[in-house]
């Protein structure tokens, strides 16, 4: 390549990698993200062993390459590192590309052809930039964007050994890469499959004829050697020295050795075959070499961090963490011949059977459409939100990034079908036949577009190709220009692909014509989390939720994760150990409960679970258990019951409990209260569904966002709001805002993010908005419930300062729910804000054709006319709950006219009439306060009656 033009080609891939880079530190998480990062940033933190297959190789370079990371907040280095491997992916991919469009361009002779080659090959890398999955993957610390950097790594190596593959030494690209194809199973498994691509790109490099024969052939020893990549070092080696059959595994390792020393010696005779063999021994080799970072889960193991998953301590153990054994394991029969997991087969999942007619409709509706096809138009057309199911937006970017990605395909084909199959090949291989072979069962609990980013990593470089198609076809089409103007009108050219490619796929340009806003049609504005403190502050608020030296129970990821960094990341609430309930059903878990460990997690008492009894198989112990659901009896004391309900009048009592056992899990939480129940504070996340609660639903008082398991019954659920509460905890949770996060207990609620219209949310983060509104709504209710009614408006207005209805929207029947109680305890611009968002939000589901409002009739038009009146639209909604007595019985005609009367009182009240309010309200009860079904309305009408009386006397 000429000097001036290879200036050009480094500028061009520095403005690849900066682009990237630029955007993912702009839009990344501030701190901690929700799902598995948190387990990871711990993790590689602290040198702990994250969840199976674990990550050992991520976990070391996130440990050393954080401490060189100037960022203030800690989980915000390891964030930092998935960007910088986002973005080095993207600057890969301009370098492949090149290399790919120079093997039929040659070199650039021109500024025109300059532009053709490296603007295609940046319009490529660009598309891959602003593209959905990679843009989310580099924005958290997570295993996928290393992942995707070692294919992209290997592929680039193996394109540079394309180019040299006549010159001497140029095996060591082959080696390289092979070592790291063991490196990177110690990020994630998927990167394994840049091994086909890798070896499709030496046969066609190789063999200058290709017959039938010798690409079977080819096809047939690729096969053999991922077998030995995929069976023999990443499980069968290890499993073999832990069943007792290591000799096997010493056998292997000593067969490369000799076969290596072997092919090395005369290799001056010139005999290929030889020469070959010596290569791929090779190659064995520095695969398992590159394995041997797994070393790194058993030594940490066999110290006992406080995250120890699978505490792989020995060879069996760490075949069992490799092999993810801990979620399940799926019969070969079942795996193979089923698309639909039979019920007996472990993997059964009901609405896979319900939802479709048969195997095929289930491969292609579900294996193929959603879990490949969609994800790959969400990155190169747009997705219409970022909700788990979100379908295809063609509005966002009217489908052109993802035609230019067709051009490319064919015009790659076109120009070099051997380096076209060898893509293809690639594309397939880490897209589809992958969504083929991991046979997922519908539902999943989140989106899974993060396995398939090498396809799209592919994809995107066709992008690039078309551009280069396009380009390439207007040189051709008209010779006659001059060179100058050849040049300008490239440049134009490119300019313009630009801007409907990549530039579109980021901003949503043709959404933005079209008319949606920035905030609709964009990903930056999808993927963007600016602001966005919700992990954190969820996590640190659960925890400071525990009294000291409380055992938590949690359940899923986002409340289990972001726990434990924060705890050995930032050192918050050490005091308070975490029993997560899934992870409880295996007896190595079981066993680091009852012990201390570094950051001063107190052992749990248990008595059940033996140190004999947990030697066992996990089968056995969970066979010797008494899975029969007799009544428990345990004498609580009277200290003991008014330290665990902050009752002083608390008598000694004794605590009658059926447990209800599902899970092995079960027994563990019986174990932990029959022990501690006295000594320590013991509660469940508010997170844990109510049927994982071992049948304690009824004993749970809430102190903020855990629930506390006391010796009690409480009063029965009346409203869905989840039972009781204590109120002096309660509320010293939901009122006090520290001023910024403790380590040691601290009650209150660090929450900023809602309110700050700055932030960027995600549809996740809405979801958990929920969670903190029910907080303020329980504490609201229960003042009602007593009579205190400034307490009750108090919460229900912090409430909306702290999560403001402007910033995060509810649908109507929330919002109706919320209203009904502002109005009970006279919180009434409140309640009209309320009913206001309520109505609209009806009224757009009543023109959504099939939905259930717009077919419900009486139920959606009462629901309508309720929150009509209750934002201060009496007309509108005397007129309708006066159209509905017609439509209903006469026994419900009565409580009808009550509603139309109380509009015509509430009219008169809003109007400062409170003297004809008064007679109006005094009216109603007169007629309808003998009627015990007109209850709970009529306790609103007490409220406004109260309120104008005392109106009537200034």
């Amino acid at each position: 390549m000429l000097p001036q033009f290879k200036r050009i080609h480094y500028i061009v891939a520095g403005v690849a990698f900066i682009a990237a880079f630029g955007t993912y530190l702009l839009t990344m998480q501030p701190t901690i993200p929700f799902w598995d990062c948190g387990e990871f940033i711990a993790s590689a933190a602290k040198l702990q062993v994250s969840h199976p297959p674990g990550a050992p190789f991520w976990m070391l370079v996130g440990h050393v390459g954080a401490w060189f990371v100037p960022v203030a907040d800690l989980a915000a280095r390891y964030n930092v590192l998935s960007a910088l491997c986002g973005a080095l992916s993207s600057m890969l991919l301009y370098l492949v590309a090149v290399k790919v469009i120079r093997i039929w361009r040659g070199e650039p002779g021109n500024m025109g052809d300059a532009i053709i080659h490296f603007g295609g090959a940046l319009i490529g890398a660009l598309s891959f930039t602003w593209s959905d999955s990679v843009w989310f993957n580099s924005n958290e610390f997570i295993v996928f964007s290393p992942g995707l950097l070692f294919i992209a790594l290997m592929i680039w190596l193996a394109m540079t050994w394309h180019e040299r593959a006549d010159l001497p030494g140029n095996e060591r690209y082959l080696m390289l890469i092979a070592f790291m194809i063991g490196l990177s199973m110690g990020v994630h498994q998927m990167s394994m499959l840049a091994f086909f691509p890798v070896w499709a790109i030496v046969f066609y490099r190789h063999w200058k004829k290709i017959t039938t024969s010798n690409f079977l052939a080819m096809l047939a020893l690729g096969v053999l050697v991922f077998a030995y990549i995929f069976k023999v070092v990443l499980s069968g080696l290890v499993s073999w020295a832990g069943s007792g059959m290591g000799i096997v595994s010493l056998l292997v390792i000593v067969g490369i050795v000799i076969g290596i020393y072997y092919t090395s010696r005369d290799q001056a005779d010139g005999n290929a075959r030889r020469s070959i063999l010596n290569l791929l021994l090779w190659g064995g080799a520095m695969v398992l070499l590159g394995f041997t970072v797994y070393t790194y889960a058993m030594v940490r193991g066999a110290q006992n961090p406080p995250i120890n998953e699978g505490a792989p301590t020995t060879f069996s153990k760490l075949a069992e963490y490799i092999g993810r054994n801990q979620y399940g394991t799926v019969s070969i029969s079942d795996e193979f011949f089923h698309r639909r997991m039979p019920e007996e087969s472990g993997a059964y999942k009901p609405e896979t059977w319900n939802n479709y007619t048969s195997d095929a409709d289930f491969f292609w509706q579900y294996q193929t459409r959603d879990m490949f096809l969609r994800y790959l138009a969400w990155n190169f057309i747009g997705r219409n939100g970022d909700y788990q199911g979100a379908n295809i937006d063609i509005q966002k970017t009217w489908m052109l990034p993802f035609l230019l990605g067709l051009i490319g395909i064919y015009w790659h084909f076109k120009r070099d079908p051997r380096r076209g199959m060898v893509f293809l090949l690639a594309f397939l291989v880490m897209g589809l036949f992958t969504a083929w072979y991991q046979n997922q069962q519908d539902p999943q609990p989140r989106e899974r577009d993060y396995f398939y980013v090498g396809a799209f990593w592919v994809y995107a470089m066709w992008v690039g190709i078309g551009a280069v198609g396009i380009m390439e076809w207007i040189k051709e089409k008209y010779t006659s220009w001059n060179s100058r103007k050849m040049t300008f009108s490239l440049a134009g050219a490119f300019g313009l692909l630009v801007l409907l490619g990549p530039i579109n796929q980021c901003i949503g340009l043709t959404g933005l014509l079209s008319g949606e806003s920035f905030q609709k049609s964009s990903k930056w504005a999808e993927y963007s989390r600016k602001h966005n403190w919700i992990p954190f502050e969820y996590a640190y608020n659960i925890l400071q939720s525990c009294e000291p030296n409380a055992i938590l129970f949690t359940y899923g990821d986002n409340d289990t994760f972001p726990l434990w960094c924060i705890q050995d990341l930032y050192g918050i609430r050490r005091d308070v150990r975490i029993v997560q309930l899934q992870l409880a059903t295996m007896m190595w878990n079981v066993k680091q409960l009852k012990l201390d460990n570094a950051w001063g997690h107190n052992a749990i008492k248990l008595s059940t679970f033996t140190d004999d009894l947990l030697k066992l198989p996990d089968d056995d112990v969970i066979k010797k258990l008494d899975w029969t659901p007799a009544p428990v009896n345990m004498p609580i004391s009277a200290q003991a019951a008014r330290w665990i309900t902050g009752d002083s009048t608390a008598t000694a009592t004794i605590f009658n409990w059926t447990p209800k056992f599902v899970l092995p899990s079960d027994q563990v939480v019986l174990d932990i209260i029959k022990n501690n129940i006295e000594t320590r504070p013991i509660c469940y996340s508010a997170t844990v569904p109510e049927s994982s609660r071992a049948g304690l639903n009824k004993y749970l008082i809430y102190e903020g966002l855990t629930a506390r398991v006391t010796p009690f019954e409480q009063p029965a659920d009346q409203n869905g709001l989840g039972g009781s509460i204590q109120p002096e905890r309660f509320a010293e949770a939901v009122f006090r805002v520290p001023a910024h996060p403790h380590s040691e207990p601290d009650r209150g609620m660090l929450l900023h993010t809602y309110a700050d219209p700055e932030s960027n949310r995600s549809a996740l983060d809405q979801e958990y908005s929920i969670s903190y509104r029910y907080e303020f709504i329980r504490l609201a209710n229960w003042d009602v419930s007593h009579g205190n009614m400034s307490e009750a408006r108090r919460a229900l207005d912090s409430m909306e300062v702290r999560i403001p209805l402007s910033q995060i929207p509810l649908d109507y029947s929330f919002a109706s729910f919320i209203a009904d109680l502002a109005d009970k305890c006279g919180d009434w611009p409140l309640m009209q804000h309320y009913a206001a968002e309520g109505k609209e939000r009806l009224k757009e589901q009543m023109q959504i054709p099939d939905s259930k409002e717009s077919t419900s009739g009486f139920e959606a038009n009462y629901e309508l006319a309720n929150l009509e009146m209750r934002s201060g639209q009496y007309a509108e909604a005397r007129k309708g709950f006066e159209s509905l007595i017609a439509q209903t019985k006469p026994e419900q005609q009565s409580y009808l006219r009550l509603k139309a009367l109380e509009c015509g009182a509430r009219m008169l009240e809003s109007q400062k009439h409170y003297d004809s309010a008064y007679r109006e309200f005094s009216e109603i009860l007169s007629v309808y306060g003998p009627s015990t079904a007109a209850g709970p309305e009529l306790q609103d009408v007490r409220t406004h009656l109260a309120f104008d009386s005392v109106q009537r006397g200034r």
